[in-house]
């Protein structure tokens, strides 16, 4: 029962933001279960499904289904450890306190990288920026200096149009102060 009810609260319970990276532990690790027990349904599912010729549709829509929302527990571990790092970049060393403020932080972009990908209908590249950021402790004077590659956008080129989102450096270091990583 108790896990019926954690599962029902999950997604309330994510949305919470949090301060410290050792407040993430408890749902990262509710959220390894999850992802393990859909994963692991889905593959039983599917492999019955092969096996027992009469329940083949609806053992394999269940092993489907199970193998996505098990791919979706693995994006949001994805996204907690993304979390985590930056709340850990964020914290000083020698103190503890948080280093969230961006009144006593500096940047420098150190290097740039487009990746691209195309198909038939259409091309496409991603930029990312990697920049160094260095923050002073307004508690204590430490210095701390952290390296982060962000996602600056993409541009997609098809038959008919030109679509970009890219955003500036300064935006991208001002959301992930902000707690908006862009990734």
């Amino acid at each position: 029962m108790n896990f019926l009810q954690n599962f029902k609260t999950y997604f309330k319970r994510v949305k919470q933001p949090i301060s410290k990276a050792a407040e993430a532990k408890p749902i990262e690790k509710e959220t390894k279960l999850y992802m393990a027990i859909f994963l692991g349904a889905g593959a039983v599912f599917s492999i019955l499904s092969g096996l027992i010729e009469a329940l083949y549709w609806p053992f394999s829509i269940i092993g489907i289904i199970g193998i996505i929302i098990g791919l979706y527990f693995g994006l949001m571990l994805y996204a907690i450890s993304r979390v985590k790092a930056r709340l850990a970049n964020l914290t000083c060393n020698k103190c503890g306190n948080s280093l969230n403020n961006g009144e006593y932080a500096s940047w420098q972009e150190i290097s740039r990288r487009w990746q691209d990908s195309n198909s038939n209908n259409y091309a496409e590249t991603k930029l990312y920026v990697t920049v160094e950021i260095t923050c002073t402790c307004p508690n204590c004077g430490e210095k701390k200096t952290f390296k982060e590659t962000l996602c600056s956008g993409k541009i997609r080129v098809t038959n008919n149009a030109i679509k970009d989102n890219l955003v500036s450096t300064q935006k991208l270091v001002d959301d992930y102060f902000n707690g908006l990583i862009h990734a």
